[in-house]
């Protein structure tokens, strides 16, 4: 553990306080983001299935960002045609690597991980609890904005070379008849004193194309009192593909929202026996023979398509009208639930990155369920906001 904390603290290039940005450096969108250390920008893609964009800062020896202790960006998208969500993946366990979905799905956003030197691993900065990141999904508007901090008594970090930020999967909703664009904005980058870096600006944006109609998922449900009071027969030979087919039975991935899953193996008819009454949040993704995939979700009773959390996730539901207030943590160092559920504005405990109308607070408090802190992500409410904060 000793070898690994001294190899994040080498590839974060150290710096000391207060240094100043020299130049205008851009922050770019990659069409074909293929892995956490790829830095080649593509300007359009064409697609049979879900794709990632990236985000890359072209951060030079001559032009260098110092001091970066924080930032965030937001990428813009058609919300009818695409929502971001990631790959379902059979291979899935709980606490590997590949990340856990209610449909065993890899991660939503994957932040970079480059090594080379100039660069920045933001996911091993993350992964050694020296940051912290989020990500926010407005359905509404169609934006995906993301967000990373150095986590105090951390110091900032240097970036020298072309340094993948993150990269966000979308999932396609709807075959397309002409490009869909994606846009990059709401670029902020932060000093540790929370002061805004200037010459840091929005740089191109991205076109996709969709050349394959996904699979379209749903799903219904009947009680089955032979095997148990709890008991209920979910049924997907509703879903459907109109120029693909779907693998039987490895194309459909259930979740049944009480910890067991069925990924690819019984196909589109599954029984599951609860032992307890719910409610349970049921969730289906299915994938078609070139891979796109298509996701429908039921609260036993009611239908959310494309809107699946994640289980490595807590979503912090909307406080509409909730008072302005900062938490006091309590001697456990967790906030109640309820505190949780409020919005905080700008203090001493919570960092504010924009200082425009949406508030995205870069320092973290926790909450408790019962069982466990949580790690949770305070913003200003709007119609169609999704948070997800990381679970501790």
């Amino acid at each position: 553990m000793l070898v690994l904390l001294l190899t994040f603290l080498a590839l974060t290039s150290i710096v000391p306080r207060g240094r100043a940005t020299p130049a205008v450096v851009g922050v770019n969108l990659d069409a074909s983001s293929t892995s956490q250390t790829d830095i080649m920008i593509d300007p359009s893609g064409s697609n049979v299935r879900s794709f990632r964009v990236g985000a890359v800062v072209n951060a030079t020896g001559y032009y260098p960002l110092s001091g970066v202790y924080g930032w965030q960006f937001t990428i813009n998208y058609n919300p009818s045609s695409f929502v971001p969500q990631g790959n379902p993946n059979p291979l899935a366990t709980s606490g590997n690597s590949l990340g856990l979905y209610p449909d065993g799905a890899s991660n939503t956003v994957l932040l970079g991980a480059q090594t080379a030197a100039g660069t920045v691993n933001w996911a091993g900065l993350v992964s050694a609890n020296y940051a912290f990141e989020s990500f926010n999904v407005n359905s509404t508007r169609g934006q995906v904005s993301i967000f990373f901090v150095m986590l105090s008594p951390h110091p900032p970090v240097n970036i020298a070379a072309a340094t993948l930020l993150a990269s966000v999967n979308f999932e396609i909703l709807n075959k397309t008849n002409t490009s869909q664009n994606f846009m990059v904005s709401n670029v902020i980058f932060v000093d540790n004193n929370d002061l805004p870096m200037s010459g840091v600006v929005a740089g191109a944006s991205v076109d996709e194309t969709v050349t394959n109609d996904p699979p379209h998922a749903s799903f219904t449900y009947t009680g089955d009192r032979k095997v148990g009071p709890y008991a209920y027969v979910f049924s997907a030979r509703a879903s459907f593909d109109t120029d693909d087919t779907i693998p039987n039975p490895s194309g459909y991935f259930w979740d049944f929202g009480d910890g067991t899953q069925d990924l690819g193996v019984s196909g589109p008819v599954v029984t599951h026996n609860y032992t307890t009454a719910g409610p349970f949040n049921v969730t289906l993704r299915i994938q078609d023979s070139p891979g796109a995939t298509g996701s429908a979700r039921d609260s036993l009773g009611y239908v959310v398509p494309n809107a699946q959390p994640s289980h490595t996730k807590l979503m912090i539901g909307q406080a509409e009208n909730a008072p302005s207030t900062s938490p006091t943590l309590t001697s456990d160092g967790c906030l109640s639930q309820p505190q949780a559920l409020v919005f905080a504005t700008s203090s001493a405990s919570f960092k504010l990155m924009d200082s425009a109308a949406n508030y995205h607070y870069v320092n973290y408090a926790t909450a408790t369920d019962g069982f466990a802190c949580r790690t949770v992500l305070f913003f200003q409410s709007e119609p169609g906001d999704m948070v997800e904060a990381t679970v501790n």
